[in-house]
């Protein structure tokens, strides 16, 4: 006993890691057997997509069982940079150099492990940006949490509803503030004759808004958002 207290110490508590985990709790909470099935369906859940394998480029998606739907993943890709006008085709001017690009192929999961839809992506290889010549800055404000407390606190107290909104496609709405050139990306290419001028080698595209992957594009797309909610009279 301590010499100053009057009484025992408590028992000294086990730590985290000699502890027994909520898993091994249940598992000794309820007859022998009974967890067994409860973890056979959580692994199954959790691995229900492994047979369908994710290409990583655009010619492993041609050879895959559900081609038909990554084509219509791509198509759609490509169909969304064009009605936003992400890039202009255009020959590399002398002196530049442009940077490359992937597709980054997903499925996307509903939580009763079905699949709700394929998504294809053409990111840039922003690791290849140089800087002061590819972006300047790229720093961009992130939402305080502080703040989205306190919003929740103050709507909740004053019985408020709150409404969220999902922007799609967000950064490809940012306009870019640099000269920047890519690549063009696999499995799209220049159509017609070629042009006596013109070097079929030396086709890019020249980026005019924002695309994933670019290091400024999380900047641009902030300085987006902040100028369009200002004019509808956000403050």
């Amino acid at each position: 006993m301590h010499p100053l207290l009057t009484s025992e110490l408590p028992a000294k508590r086990a730590s985290k890691g000699q502890q027994a985990g909520a898993l091994a709790e249940a598992n000794l909470a309820t007859p022998d057997g009974a967890i067994t099935i409860l973890l056979i369906d959580t692994i199954k859940h959790a691995f229900s997509g492994s047979d369908t394998i994710k290409p990583r480029t655009l010619a492993e998606a041609l050879k895959q069982p559900d081609t038909d739907k990554w084509v219509a993943a791509t198509l759609a890709e490509i169909k969304a940079h064009i009605q936003n006008g992400t890039w202009e085709l255009t020959q590399l001017p002398p002196g530049k150099r442009a940077i490359s690009s992937q597709w980054v192929f997903k499925i996307k999961w509903m939580p009763e492990g079905l699949i709700d839809k394929y998504k294809g992506r053409v990111v840039a290889q922003g690791f290849s940006q140089v800087p002061g010549i590819h972006y300047n800055e790229v720093f961009a404000l992130t939402a305080c949490m502080a703040a989205m407390r306190a919003i929740i606190a103050i709507a909740a107290a004053e019985d408020l509803e709150l409404e969220s909104i999902d922007i799609s496609m967000a950064f490809l709405n940012g306009d870019i503030d640099v000269e920047i050139y890519m690549k063009i990306p696999e499995g799209l290419e220049v159509e017609g004759e070629p042009q006596p001028s013109k070097d079929p080698k030396r086709w890019v595209v020249h980026l005019l808004k924002g695309l994933y992957g670019i290091k400024q594009g999380p900047r641009i797309w902030a300085l987006k958002l902040h100028s369009v909610l200002m004019t509808i009279g956000f403050k």
